[in-house]
């Protein structure tokens, strides 16, 4: 069990509110977004997630123990507006859409902070998109 829940909005920030001892805690996460977010979804084993952007980007998410803070990268660019994003249920490739209909398979895969990369082991693809 995660109990945690993720937020968006026009304002470029994202918050992960943490359900600790009956209250709900808030977490800023800087998305360093040049546009407002457009949605966000958890990755299957709730350890990261996307934020489509209107700025043409998708953002992954994910906590660093280093620096105890959310950190944010950016996988892909495309060139429109991302309205939605997927994730594959192995949580390293993302499926990303946006307003000009048509789809990107993003690798999701953030070096030092997964564990397994499954198909994609030895390969560096963070950020690589990988079809369109």
């Amino acid at each position: 069990e995660c109990n945690q829940l993720v937020s968006v909005s026009h304002d470029r920030q994202a918050y992960v509110w943490s359900f600790v001892e009956g209250q709900w805690l808030e977490s800023l996460v800087e998305l360093r977004a040049g546009k407002a977010a457009t949605g966000v979804r958890w990755a299957p084993d709730g350890t990261k997630f996307v934020v489509s952007t209107s700025a043409r980007e998708a953002i992954v998410c994910f906590w660093s123990h280093d620096n105890a803070c959310w950190v944010s990268r950016k996988i892909v660019s495309p060139k429109a507006t991302v309205m939605d994003a997927c994730w594959h249920p192995c949580g390293h490739v993302v499926l990303v859409g946006g307003i000009d209909r048509r789809c990107f398979v993003a690798a999701a895969h953030i070096s030092g902070f997964d564990e397994q990369a499954g198909e994609f082991a030895g390969k560096s693809l963070e950020g690589v998109k990988v079809g369109e």
